[in-house]
């Protein structure tokens, strides 16, 4: 936050609190979900292997301790002020009750909402706009670091992301297509990563390595191959990241035992064992059901997108 890449900078935070304490000197009543991206990223840990719903709720937890800086800042600058968590820390924070929070918007309070929804899976993007739903707010502000709007894809990730200065009802409908087609090749591709019994390159996609720190997938790292029907080869570019990669491999889900001649990594894949099948089972269940929730999240999405447009009176 600020200028820190991670961490909260004191000074930023005193003139966000500064400014929202002019807006509410007016009389407005103000909700506030926070993020946590200075801190943690939950989608950042499930890419490095760890659990997605572990993740997020770590994710949760980086909010609340957005919240309480901020709280603090706001009080100090005259503004009453009611952290309410949608995971319980009653230590700190409220639990998050609806009809608590617009009673303390009536009392001219400032209510900071943390912790998302509660939920795994979904961001506090997500949050924002169920909480305006839900406390009837007449108007979502957005603020993202670096950004200074909606844009077709994350611009700190994607160069060729495109500002959107407006959108109607029929490019809201036409984004939302095109991220169900990206979320089902995602899945699909997901699907072929899973081992079958038959080797196969697909098998390592999901394999990311610790390359000199940086979290990195397998297969921008080397070459795979699969010459025989239960062998799978791995020729890395770099031959001193043969063990960084065996590791990766080891703790991957896959259940395979990695050999090297320090050049060459081979990966013989067995005939699948029925506890190995269970596994498996369970593996594909969990794709199916992220694949299930990226497509709800879309929908969910644009939905609220529609009915801002019809609020707005852009559609009928």
């Amino acid at each position: 936050m600020g200028e820190m890449e991670y961490g909260t900078d004191p000074d930023r935070v005193r003139a966000i609190a500064a400014e929202i304490a002019r807006v509410h000197s007016r009389g407005v009543e103000i909700a506030i979900v926070v993020g946590a991206g200075n801190i943690y990223r939950g989608m950042a840990g499930a890419a490095a292997g760890m659990d997605r719903a572990t993740a997020d709720y770590m994710g949760m937890i980086a909010t609340v301790l957005n919240a309480l800086p901020l709280q603090d800042a706001l009080e100090k600058a005259g503004v009453n002020t009611r952290v309410q968590s949608a995971i319980e820390v009653s230590e700190v924070a409220e639990p998050y009750i609806r009809r608590r929070a617009i009673r303390h918007l009536e009392k001219q309070r400032v209510v900071i909402f943390a912790a998302g929804t509660g939920n795994p899976f979904f961001t506090t993007d997500t949050a924002a706009a169920l909480r305006a739903t839900e406390i009837h707010a007449e108007a979502i502000l957005m603020a993202k670091h670096g950004v200074e709007g909606v844009y077709t894809a994350d611009p700190a990730t994607d160069p060729d992301a495109k500002f959107i200065p407006t959108i109607s009802h029929m490019e809201a409908i036409q984004h939302a297509r095109e991220r169900m087609r990206k979320s089902v090749e995602s899945i699909s591709h997901e699907f072929a990563s899973v081992r079958t019994g038959r080797a196969s390159p697909a098998l390592l996609d999901r394999v990311v390595v610790d390359y000199y720190g940086a979290q990195t997938p397998l297969n921008q790292l080397a070459t795979i191959s699969a010459p025989e029907a239960r062998l799978v080869t791995v020729q890395p570019y770099d031959a001193t990241s043969i063990k960084a990669i065996e590791k990766a491999i080891m703790e991957s889900d896959l259940g395979l035992t990695p050999s090297s001649d320090g050049k060459l990594i081979r990966l013989s894949v067995p005939e699948l064992t029925q506890e190995r099948r269970l596994q498996m089972v369970k593996v594909v269940h969990g794709i199916a059901e992220e694949g299930r929730i990226s497509i709800r999240n879309v929908r969910r999405d644009v939905m609220q997108d529609l009915r801002e447009l019809k609020s707005a009176g852009d559609v009928g």
